[in-house]
């Protein structure tokens, strides 16, 4: 019939691919990035490009893709990463629960820093802050998490 559902992948008219790049980045945290960004260089770091993607394409802002397309990229290394938190060039970071599937190596070691040191954001609350670590302590993605099973932490000053 041509509709939207016979349409092959990829060909116009057909329904958007699946997974975590086709995935709507939630208007609320897109909304509080951009009005707590300060002079960051990025609005947010995430750990791969289809991560990022929505977000860019909700925002218009720049998101740094941790390690690169698929995660696995030695973009930036954990001391580079450290610097730029340390100058405000970065300061939200979009974490998850599973590190090493979402990338090894400098990637993975990255998203454990930030969960480990940085606050976690509850968005609910209207931004409010946990405790640094909170997230690496054991405390559930899902009671401050965000942006299916993700987690958004707040690294200034670490």
């Amino acid at each position: 019939d041509g509709g939207v559902d016979s349409a092959p992948r990829g060909a116009p008219g057909a329904a958007p691919p699946t997974g975590a790049a086709s995935a709507a980045a939630p208007d609320q945290m897109v909304q509080f990035l951009e009005a707590n960004r300060g002079n960051a260089r990025w609005i947010v770091a995430a750990a791969n490009a289809q991560i990022a993607a929505p977000i860019i394409l909700a925002s218009g802002d720049g998101v740094m893709a941790i390690g690169g397309f698929t995660g696995t990229d030695p973009a930036i290394t954990l001391p580079q990463f450290r610097g730029l938190v340390s100058a405000g060039e970065v300061r939200y970071v979009l974490v998850t629960g599973g590190f090493g599937r979402v990338g090894g190596g400098d990637s993975g070691q990255i998203l454990r820093w930030a969960t480990n040191t940085c606050r976690p954001v509850s968005l609910a609350n209207g931004g409010s802050l946990g405790s640094p670590g909170e997230l690496g302590g054991g405390a559930s993605l899902s009671s401050i998490g965000l942006f299916g099973g993700m987690a958004l932490v707040d690294c200034r000053g670490m």
